[in-house]
């Protein structure tokens, strides 16, 4: 939020800008029309005016469950069924795979790579670091699926 540089003035305008991330294409369209008429009815309300824009990012992404159990079926091939776990619950990170995804079924999967220690941080922590020797799994299951492929 950029509204001003002093707590006793009133800013002649204020600008806020952010992340808008959703479940669906239904809910975020529903979000962008909502922000702008609450922002525009309270601007106005204060005898104001609000300007809203939109600058999309990727989409929500959705994974096909055709695609999704033949990809879990390559990972449980290459690292056991034990070590496979689906995420049932949606999550809210914004991939770039989703614009693919909108066009081609597709499943995204994550390659868990952390040392399981003090050395794990969330990503985005100036701290981040992955664990490197397993990105061999990547690799290995895709190339599973691929030679799966029906």
């Amino acid at each position: 939020i950029q509204g001003g540089t002093m707590p006793n003035i009133i800013a002649p305008s204020c600008t806020i800008r952010g992340t808008i991330r959703s479940l669906s294409p239904e809910t975020r369209k529903h979000l962008e029309t909502r922000l702008k008429a609450i922002c525009t009815d309270v601007a106005e309300a204060l005898r104001g005016k609000a300007s809203i824009t939109f600058t999309y990012g990727p989409p929500p992404l959705l994974n096909d469950r055709e695609m999704t159990e033949k990809m879990k079926a390559a990972m449980e091939d290459i690292l056991g069924a034990d070590l496979v776990h689906e995420v049932v619950e949606p999550t809210m990170g914004g991939e770039d795979m989703a614009f693919f995804q909108e066009k081609v079924p597709g499943s995204f999967f994550f390659l868990p790579a952390t040392y399981g220690d003090e050395r794990d941080y969330p990503h985005h922590h100036p701290k981040f670091d992955v664990n490197e020797s397993v990105f061999w799994i990547g690799p290995a299951v895709m190339a599973k699926f691929a030679l799966n492929w029906q």
